[in-house]
């Protein structure tokens, strides 16, 4: 390997909480490939280009939105100023781009290597816990999923790039077959349910872009009937994966957020304030755990706990980013850009899980996240590059 793909290969370690000094070394590369080896990066066309530069400007917005709410509410932007922190990996994959296709090829397999690392992390836990849904390095099963269903999309979006190399093949095959195994081992339905639903959305803007509106529709109704009877015998099978006790306690949790915004809608209850004044004075009759301390949804979370002025930056934000990948992967008149596809996906994901779970306010979520996103971004600046 090129040392001057070292920097992007290291990068995705440091992003899935197994120690910072991944991303440390990644520069500490980088810097010395620029300056003794005088390798050129593209580092100027990853950081001209809009969507970049739109990119960055909304997550500003939505950070200066955090902060006026939190200073409001707690008078500091502590919280504000972390987030922001954990934006670096965005800007770290703009710094190690290369006008070359071998920068996807070793971004993919640090990745492939990170998801085995987790794997291995499941298996192992699993098999000392002998249950599923175990703590793992992660501390929680439903941030476990929440990372897998980033991971998994580009280990398959590799395995199709890739396939004409037998040993990457080989490996990234056996790593997503156990990331799946692991994502089903966590048991994180909205883990589960947010990739389901994003591919689904993905195969049907692709399919849309590709074939007739006849063909479309017999496509979308193939793929729906298909997983709506995967569903129907898992749940035959296997029903706490579909339903289980507390289900009903998250409604009435949903309803006091919506109540507890309503009250609030400005600035919120202040963040970390959730339970208490849920308790206090929303708290449901009929439920049944009260030590909730957030409403298991990311954006009644923002809604009730730091209210419109944080919560539209972030809708705006995320909306921005899907609006950027459907309309690559629509416009493109050739093949479809997988990368794109991925980045699509992992949006979409967040947006579905984040309907039952509040995972992506994680930090090793967030810096994967940022780390995923810039790599689909840089692979429309690539693609955009190349053609002209």
């Amino acid at each position: 390997m090129d040392i001057k793909y070292l920097p992007i290969f290291f990068l995705p370690l440091g992003c899935i909480g197994i120690g910072s000094i991944f991303q440390a070394i990644a520069v500490i590369v980088f810097l010395y490939s620029y300056f003794y080896k005088k390798f050129k990066f593209a580092f100027k066309d990853y950081f001209s280009n809009q969507i970049v530069k739109y990119s960055f400007l909304f997550f500003c917005i939505w950070i200066i939105g955090l902060g006026i709410s939190d200073f409001i509410s707690k008078g500091t932007i502590k919280e504000s100023w972390n987030i922001f922190q954990r934006i670096l990996p965005f800007v770290l994959v703009g710094l190690f781009a290369l006008k070359d296709e071998k920068f996807f090829k070793y971004a993919w397999i640090g990745l492939t290597i990170s998801l085995l690392i987790i794997d291995v992390n499941v298996i192992y836990s699993f098999y000392l816990q002998d249950h599923w849904r175990p703590i793992t390095m992660f501390n929680s099963p439903n941030r476990l999923g929440a990372i897998l269903i980033l991971l998994l999309p580009f280990i398959y979006a590799g395995l199709h790039k890739f396939r004409d190399s037998y040993n990457l093949s080989l490996f990234g095959i056996i790593t997503f077959i156990l990331g799946i195994l692991s994502l089903f081992i966590s048991g994180s339905r909205g883990a589960l349910f947010g990739l389901i639903g994003a591919v689904f959305i993905c195969f049907m803007i692709i399919n849309y872009k590709t074939n007739s509106a006849k063909k479309f529709i017999i496509n979308t109704c193939c793929l729906g009937t298909i997983v709506l009877f995967i569903a129907f015998v898992l749940y035959h099978i296997f029903p706490e994966m579909i339903h289980r006790s507390y289900d009903m306690e998250r409604i009435y949790l949903w309803q006091s957020a919506l109540k507890m915004f309503l009250d609030y809608p400005i600035t919120g209850v202040g963040a970390g304030n959730f339970n208490e004044v849920y308790l206090n004075s929303y708290i449901s009759s009929f439920a049944r755990e009260p030590g909730l301390r957030t409403p298991h949804n990311i954006f009644l979370w923002y809604l009730s706990e730091r209210g419109l002025v944080t919560t539209l930056p972030f809708v705006f934000f995320i909306g921005y980013q899907i609006y950027i990948f459907s309309k690559n992967i629509l416009s493109r008149t050739k093949d479809v850009n997988i990368w794109c596809c991925c980045g699509l996906i992992i949006c979409l994901g967040m947006v579905i899980h984040g309907m039952v779970d509040t995972m992506m306010n994680n930090r090793t979520y967030q810096l994967l996240y940022w780390a995923l996103y810039g790599i689909s971004c840089y692979s429309i600046v690539y693609e955009e590059n190349k053609n002209d």
